[in-house]
């Protein structure tokens, strides 16, 4: 049975459609997977529905639609997505809400992350799947401008070529699907008020305050892999997993929905995220090396040095093999270790552990990463790189 809809009023006023599923503890707020939001017509999609009630086995799921969009209040005016925050505050509010987990998919993920940002201590966990740092390309420029143009002229083309536009238009059937549901859930002229307040956010400058645990999900069509390597290197405690190109819809992918699932149950600490791919033939090379030896040698003395450097080969080898790597026999490279990984997750806390095992010798470490063929040109003593 549908969820019942109710409304909240937001502090300037407009009324907010939402519905809850689910009576668990642990309250999840989550944006559309659909981005242009309508909370009925998405009970109505089999699948989406069933991702809703997976979501709500353990917990309390809350929809909302944002203002102009879907259920909620039409018409009312919109200047920023800041706007929106106030849709977030009067649901929390309506609900009790004192703490929150948040999933934010595509672009309504950064009002999520602006929510973070603001409201610290009101959130526990945040999941942003294929979420943009800033909106310019498609919500700027003569395409932009060409899009806007459409809008009064002729709306359904407009929305076919935003939906074109945004998810390539080799998913044409998909992009169809999509930009009837933009007609059905938005007016023409609420349509330009936010197309306009999208093409002017970029919430770069917030990531640093947000410091609950996060995942960025990548998957094309999404957001370009910079901004997920923004996010993930931005957001203090984040994750970064990569997922294979999107080729349904993303309630129809069963890994990013099983790693959402995981990681809002998981413990502090206890999310181990994916495994990174890597492309068929490639391998993962780990060089450890000690950074200026002679330097070392001149201050600690040669017999000393080396029984340093003997203990430090040992514990390297060591820290490479708990790391699912093959270290390479043979003293091939003067001081240097090298090892070959499967997998550049283990590659790299492997190249972590080295760094630790080289301070705790006593022998300075650092470290730098490569993802090309290659060695890497820095000082090194651990360094990463991929080869075919």
């Amino acid at each position: 049975m549908e969820p019942r809809i109710q409304y909240a009023t937001a502090n300037d006023g407009v009324k907010i459609a939402y519905w809850t599923l689910g009576d668990g503890k642990a309250p999840l707020v989550m944006t559309s997977p659909l981005v242009f939001s309508n909370i009925s017509v998405e009970w109505q999609i089999p699948a989406l529905r069933q991702w809703y009630e997976r979501l709500a086995v353990r917990r309390m799921l809350v929809r909302f639609d944002g203002r102009n969009l879907g259920m909620s209040e039409r018409g009312v005016a919109l200047e920023s997505l800041d706007d929106f925050i106030l849709d977030y505050e009067c649901v929390a509010d309506r609900l009790g809400l004192a703490r929150v987990d948040l999933v934010g998919l595509d672009g309504p993920g950064q009002v999520a992350i602006k929510y973070v940002a603001m409201h610290p201590e009101g959130v526990s966990r945040l999941v942003l799947w294929g979420t943009p740092v800033h909106n310019r390309g498609i919500f700027t420029g003569d395409r932009a401008e060409a899009i806007l143009s459409l809008v009064e002229r002729d709306w359904e083309m407009a929305t076919e070529a935003l939906a074109h536009s945004l998810l390539g238009w080799a998913r044409g059937p998909v992009a169809h699907t999509w930009a009837e549901f933009i007609q059905q859930n938005i007016t023409q002229q609420d349509f330009r008020k936010l197309f306009t307040a999208i093409a002017k956010n970029d919430v770069t400058p917030l990531l640093s305050r947000v410091t609950v645990p996060s995942l960025i999900i990548h998957q094309t069509p999404f957001a370009a892999i910079e901004d997920a390597r923004t996010l993930a290197s931005a957001i203090r405690d984040a994750q970064l997993a990569q997922l294979a190109d999107l080729t349904g819809a993303p309630w129809e992918n069963e890994e990013g929905m099983r790693l959402v699932e995981e990681f809002l149950a998981a413990g502090a600490g206890e999310f181990k995220g994916v495994e990174a791919r890597l492309p068929s033939g490639t391998a993962v090379i780990l060089f450890a090396d000690i950074a200026d030896s002679t330097a070392l040698t001149e201050r600690l003395g040669d017999a000393a040095f080396r029984a340093k450097a003997r203990d430090l080969d040992a514990a390297l080898r060591t820290v490479i093999r708990d790391n699912a790597g093959t270290p390479i026999e043979g003293k091939l490279l003067g001081d240097g270790v090298l090892a070959v990984f499967t997998s550049a997750r283990q590659a790299i806390e492997a190249a972590l552990a080295c760094a630790r095992a080289g301070n705790d010798a006593d022998l300075w470490t650092l470290w730098g990463s490569s993802l090309t063929p290659g060695w890497p040109d820095c000082s090194p003593v651990v360094a990463v790189a991929s080869c075919l």
